[in-house]
C-alpha cells in the first residue's frame, strides 16, 4: 500500500472490540493486596493484578464472582468487570499487560503459554464485550502472531509486538487506536490497517459488522480518559512467577521510546464533536490518498 511503511508488526482486528504509554505518570493508588480466597489453584493462574482502583471483579466459569486487588491471581476463562469507578492493570505470563477501563467487561477466552514450549502452541484470545482497554503485547504476539487476537463486538484484532487500544462506544460502534507497531481492523465488509508511520492512519471506527471500517484523522475522545499503563516491573513479574510456579517467560527487549503522553496527545488532537458515554465522537473526514486502507 502506497505511503504506508508498516515495517514492524501487523495486528489483525476482527470486528466484534485500543494504548499509549505516558512518558511520566503516576499509577493510581491500588487497593491492598488480595486476601480473598481465589478460585482455582496457584498453578492454574496465568496472570496477576498489578493495581486496581475502585470496583474491579472477576467471575469464573462457574459464575462465582470475587473482588480483585493488587497481587490477586487471574485464571483462564475469567471475566474481568469494572464499575463506574473501577480501573486496573493485569500482567500475564507472556509479559503482556492490559489496563482495563471503567464500565468494562473483558473476558479471557483462551490462553496457553509455555516459556520453553513451541511458539506455535501458544495462544491468547481476549474478548472485549463492553468498555475499553489498553494493551502492551508480549511474547505470544511476538513469536506467534497468528495465535493472538482480541475479539470486539464488530471486529477482531490480531497483533505482533505493538501497543494499542480499543473502546466500545454503544451506538457509535467500536473505536481503535495504535500507539506503536501496526494493527489491522477487519470484518466481512473490509479491512483497514493502522500504523505509526508518518503517513499511516492511526485511528479507526467500525459501527457495525456489516460496515466498512472507517479511517479517522483526529484521536477520538473516547481515548482521552484511558487508564495509565506501563510494562510490569521486575518485582511484579517475580510475584507472578511465584504464583504460577515459574511460568513467566523472558521479558521483551525494549525497541523504541514510550509514546507521547496521553494528556499531550488528547489536548493536541481531540475532537469537539459530542458522542456516547460522555466522551466525544471522532471527526468524520474523507480519506486522502496514500493511507493504509484496503
Amino acid at each position: 500500500m502506497k505511503g504506508c511503511n508498516l515495517s514492524r508488526s501487523v495486528i489483525t482486528i476482527v470486528i466484534a472490540t485500543t494504548l499509549s504509554i505516558p512518558t511520566v505518570f503516576a499509577l493510581p493508588a491500588s487497593a491492598p493486596a488480595s486476601t480473598t480466597a481465589d478460585t482455582g489453584t496457584d498453578k492454574d493462574a496465568i496472570g496477576l493484578v498489578i493495581w486496581t482502583k475502585g470496583t474491579v471483579n472477576a467471575k469464573n466459569v462457574a459464575g462465582v464472582e470475587r473482588p480483585l486487588a493488587r497481587r490477586s491471581p487471574v485464571y483462564k476463562s475469567d471475566v474481568i468487570t469494572t464499575g463506574a469507578d473501577g480501573t486496573g492493570q493485569i500482567a500475564f505470563t507472556d509479559n503482556s499487560t492490559y489496563a482495563i477501563d471503567k464500565n468494562t467487561e473483558f473476558k479471557i477466552s483462551q490462553y496457553a503459554y509455555k516459556k520453553d514450549g513451541k511458539p506455535a502452541d501458544d495462544k491468547s484470545v481476549m474478548s472485549l464485550v463492553k468498555g475499553g482497554f489498553r494493551s502492551i503485547t508480549g511474547n505470544i504476539a511476538k513469536t506467534n502472531p497468528e495465535g493472538y487476537e482480541v475479539v470486539t463486538p464488530v471486529a477482531t484484532i490480531g497483533v505482533r509486538g505493538t501497543q494499542f487500544s480499543a473502546f466500545v462506544a454503544d451506538q457509535k460502534g467500536t473505536f481503535y487506536k495504535i500507539d506503536k507497531g501496526s494493527i489491522s481492523v477487519k470484518n466481512a465488509a473490509g479491512t483497514i490497517n493502522l500504523g505509526e508511520c508518518a503517513t499511516c492512519v492511526k485511528f479507526a471506527n467500525v459501527e457495525t459488522t456489516g460496515m466498512i471500517p472507517k479511517a479517522l484523522y483526529v484521536m477520538p475522545n473516547v481515548f482521552a480518559g484511558e487508564p495509565p499503563i506501563a510494562p510490569a516491573t521486575p518485582t511484579d513479574m517475580k510475584a507472578l512467577n511465584k504464583v504460577t510456579g515459574g511460568a513467566v517467560g523472558a521479558p521483551l527487549a525494549a525497541t523504541s521510546k514510550p509514546a507521547t503522553s496521553k494528556a499531550a496527545t488528547s489536548k493536541a488532537a481531540t475532537s469537539k464533536a459530542g458522542g456516547a458515554n460522555g466522551r466525544s465522537a471522532p471527526v468524520k473526514t474523507s480519506n486522502p490518498g496514500g493511507f493504509c486502507i484496503s
